[in-house]
């Protein structure tokens, strides 16, 4: 007997599809993946919607498939290949993470915006020459 695959299901197999996609066009965020989406498919999808689409909140069209593969310069099949379980557990995780990194990245981007609030960088502070220091404890 044939088991039936749920939405659901397909679903998952999609948004893993179009992570991969993602990974091979080098976005680094989901805000900017949804941006070479949108140029090639003439306005959508907006970062919102790539964002529901990747949180599993929206059902994966078939076009954006079609348009992630052109950006992707790959094939459906490939990044269903691809899609279907042929990375390693820790390189998923870091997949995973990267994403999510992105995409709250990106809406951090977005509120700041929303709010007048321009983007920065924060750079690490350097810790003065008198402060303890991991390095230091372990110099001595």
């Amino acid at each position: 007997m044939v088991r039936m695959m749920t939405i659901d299901e397909y679903n998952r197999r999609a948004i893993s599809a179009l992570s991969h996609a993602q990974r091979l066009a080098g976005a680094r965020s989901g805000n900017a993946f949804a941006r070479l989406l949108s140029e090639r498919g003439n306005g959508s999808p907006s970062a919102s919607t790539y964002r529901r689409w990747i949180a599993g909140e929206a059902i994966v069209p078939a076009w954006a498939l079609q348009v992630a593969a052109e950006v992707a310069d790959t094939t459906l099949q490939a990044l269903f290949d691809a899609a279907g379980g042929a990375q390693p557990a820790s390189e998923e995780w870091q997949a995973r993470i990267e994403t999510a990194i992105g995409r709250l990245e990106s809406e951090m981007i977005e509120v700041r915006q929303q709010v007048g609030l321009p983007w920065q960088t924060v750079e690490p502070e350097t810790p003065s020459d008198d402060r303890d220091t991991v390095q230091r404890r372990s110099a001595t």
